[in-house]
């Protein structure tokens, strides 16, 4: 009885100093939403032209718990999804962006390291089962010979499941369970892979490994998303994208490191978000960071802001 005299009296204490305008009003606990500084899936609305940009994984081939393998998902006001690499332990991230995994059937591969499309399978098959009853459809470039091409990997890949497909038939819907592969010449320079709904993205050859990679650059609606997979400074890049406008983004991976440029405007003031399903950074024109995932946390290059409260300034932790 006592204690709950007291609490009344407390209670009544901080809702009279609310009332009476005086300090007292800011000990309240707040009632309204605030802004956040970072991206929580299905809480914030995507405007008929806008373009939405999530790395889902910035990674390298060794895996860690909190960072997957490159995979960056684009979505666009219209509705369209697109996925640029899939490297292991990505297909988790996009899972946890609650997305119908019947919208994610379109996936470009920059080049067939593991830690850029070593996850294509677990989507494969997810996809399948989670309710995407057309074929995964998958760009990629081709190789020096056929065995080095994007459709070899995928037909390997498929076969791989053969005896999981088989296991399924009259348990589940199996209409999912195949693909749908466009392979291009990786030589040519600029040339136009997709066309569909307003969505023009073209490819271009990337410096990397061996013959065969490329980058990518998406145009929709005046804004453009340029991804260069792994590569490095190049002319070719300056060519396709001679100067960027507002409303443009690259992500350039140069060696181990990422380089993510974002030219457009955003509300609240800032000109870009860089964001996995654990949480966005908010960047600014320019702004560097390195996740090698090898050893420790590396130091953040340049200008990256974080706005968080908590500790967690290691980039590794995107």
């Amino acid at each position: 009885m006592v204690v709950v005299a007291v609490a009344g009296l407390a209670i009544g204490y901080l809702v009279g100093r609310a009332g009476d305008g005086g300090v007292g009003a800011q000990e309240v606990s707040p009632t309204k939403a605030r802004a956040r500084d970072f991206y929580v899936p299905n809480s914030e609305d995507l405007a008929a032209d806008e373009m939405r940009i999530i790395a889902c994984g910035t990674g390298m081939p060794t895996p860690r718990p909190a960072q997957a393998a490159a995979c960056f998902l684009v979505e666009l006001g219209n509705g369209d999804k697109f996925i640029f690499d899939m490297g292991e332990g990505s297909v988790e991230r996009l899972w946890a962006l609650e997305i119908p995994l019947a919208y994610l059937d379109k996936v470009f591969i920059g080049h067939l390291h593991g830690d850029h499309f070593g996850d294509l399978g677990a989507m494969f098959v997810a996809g399948a089962l989670g309710g995407r009853h057309g074929p995964l459809r998958i760009w990629g470039p081709s190789g020096q010979v056929p065995e080095l091409g994007t459709a070899y990997a995928v037909q390997m890949m498929e076969n791989m499941f053969t005896w999981d497909i088989a296991g399924r038939i009259g348990q589940t819907d199996t209409r999912g369970f195949h693909t749908e592969v466009t392979e291009f010449d990786y030589k040519l320079e600029n040339q136009v892979v997709y066309q569909e709904n307003g969505v023009t993205i073209r490819a271009w050859p990337a410096i990397h490994a061996i013959d065969g990679p490329v980058s990518y650059g998406l145009e929709w609606n005046g804004l453009k998303f340029v991804f260069g997979s792994d590569t490095f400074p190049q002319q070719v890049v300056q060519r396709v994208c001679p100067q960027r406008r507002s409303g443009d983004s690259r992500v350039l991976r140069y060696g181990a490191g990422l380089h993510l440029e974002v030219a457009s405007h955003a509300r609240g003031g800032l000109a870009g978000r860089y964001s996995d399903p654990h949480g966005a950074r908010s960047l600014r024109e320019g702004d560097e960071r390195d996740p090698t995932a090898h050893g420790g946390g590396l130091p953040l290059l340049q200008g990256l802001r974080h706005d968080r409260t908590d500790s967690r300034a290691d980039p590794q932790d995107l």
